[in-house]
């Protein structure tokens, strides 16, 4: 269901998916990759594990980053599972949900929609994450809330 609480990917999305990766796969930029970064709503987290499967480099860090989320509040497709459930949900695919600062999503509320400038400055807080590691050739699959910000 489209508006469940971090609603799943649908198959149209699994499809476009399938055809980024069938058109970057072994090209320079896809070969070189050294960072996976997504954000924490399960379709973006499937959506980078059918892009560049964690099987096919399992040293590459993947790190899930909240900052990374689709606009947040009002609309329940944006609320993120529990730390917990997600590493369930995702257990063997190398994503290091350590790194999330809580168990459980403190950025939706059902009341309204998040203030466009905290989802601009929230892509902000990402890029500036990922410009200052030590890696270079990152993939980062988030939403076109998020990007439309950045």
């Amino acid at each position: 269901e489209d508006d469940a609480p971090d609603a799943e990917l649908t198959p149209l999305g699994r499809g476009q998916a399938e055809e980024v990766r069938a058109r970057v796969a072994g090209t320079a930029a896809f070969v070189g990759i050294d960072l996976v970064c997504a954000s924490t709503l399960s379709r973006a987290l499937e959506t980078a594990d059918l892009i560049f499967p964690p099987e096919a480099a399992p040293e590459i860090p993947r790190v899930p980053l909240d900052d990374l989320r689709e606009i947040s509040g009002l609309l329940t497709n944006a609320k993120r599972r529990s730390r917990t459930e997600l590493e369930a949900k995702f257990k063997g695919g190398g994503w290091q949900f350590s790194a999330l600062a809580t168990e459980h999503d403190e950025l939706w509320t059902p009341e309204e929609l998040e203030p466009h400038a905290q989802v601009a400055e929230r892509g902000y807080q990402a890029l500036k994450w990922i410009w200052q590691r030590r890696e270079r050739n990152v993939l980062v699959v988030a939403h076109g809330g998020i990007y439309h910000f950045l």
